[in-house]
């Protein structure tokens, strides 16, 4: 009679790691990770726009050694092959003599006290919510809207929009719980990070504007991981928005240039 315990399909899954055998895949394993998170910051999209975790196993398990290599790799066509391909074959060669380049070394870094006290914070509330709901943790949100909480820290409801892994569902139901937690350490974000955001809420604002007027879903016209490479890049003319992930000619003649007067309108 009692409601069964709600879990994720991969709660009963082994975990992803299992596979690794030797100590030279875990060492290129966890070295091709760290590059990947490295090359999303930069480009201000999730990590598996850059590789997903099946290109990446495939990688450890084929050990590429030149760029022909590389085609044989599941995912990498040849696009990501020339933007990324020397840069795979660098971590590959650093990995296997065992050593740490400089490049992947700047990757892995600590939480500062900031992020140290709202992870916390964000970890006992949603151990909280999850016992209180009868769901796993992942159900309240994902790690990696964790992660994304700790360096775009949300401020207003309009924020959490921009939040990965962080759908209208899970906004209705726990948002103003995350909110309450973050508010207190969303004024300790760079002056940057905190120029990003306030040109991502107008951006988020324009897309729900948009959408409501043209009859479709916000999504539709622009997805959040474009928005927020806009706000990251702030491209000044149509021929810098067109080389942003997910602004294809169409939706760059037709909205573009709203896009860019917004962008010039930021402080």
């Amino acid at each position: 009679m009692l409601r069964p315990l709600r879990r994720e399909k991969t709660a009963t899954q082994k975990p992803k790691d299992d596979w690794l055998r030797t100590e030279r895949e875990e060492r290129l394993w966890q070295a091709l990770r760290q590059w990947r998170q490295q090359r999303a910051r930069a480009e201000e999209v999730p990590a598996y726009v850059v590789c997903g975790d099946k290109t990446l196993r495939d990688i450890v398990e084929k050990m590429p050694r030149s760029l022909e290599d590389l085609h044989q790799i599941y995912g990498l066509g040849e696009a990501k092959i020339n933007k990324f391909g020397l840069e795979i074959l660098d971590v590959c060669e650093t990995a296997e003599a065992g050593t740490v380049s400089t490049d992947s070394a700047q990757v892995i870094h600590s939480l500062g006290e900031r992020e140290q006290a709202l992870k916390q914070a964000l970890e006992t509330w949603r151990e909280q919510q999850a016992s209180a709901d009868q769901v796993t943790l992942g159900t309240v949100f994902s790690n990696e809207s964790m992660d994304d909480l700790l360096t775009n820290t949300p401020a207003e409801p309009i924020d959490l929009l921009g939040v990965y892994k962080l759908g209208e569902k899970r906004i209705e139901q726990y948002g103003e719980g995350i909110l309450n937690i973050c508010r207190p350490f969303s004024d300790g974000l760079s002056e940057e990070d905190k120029r990003k955001r306030r040109l991502m809420r107008r951006l988020l604002q324009w897309n729900i504007d948009t959408a409501r007027h043209e009859g479709l879903e916000a999504y539709q016209i622009c997805s959040k991981v474009t928005l927020r490479a806009i706000a990251a890049r702030r491209p000044q003319d149509l021929a810098e928005l067109a080389e942003i992930h997910g602004m294809n000619e169409e939706k760059t003649d037709k909205y573009g240039a709203e896009i860019v007067e917004l962008c010039k309108q930021a402080d």
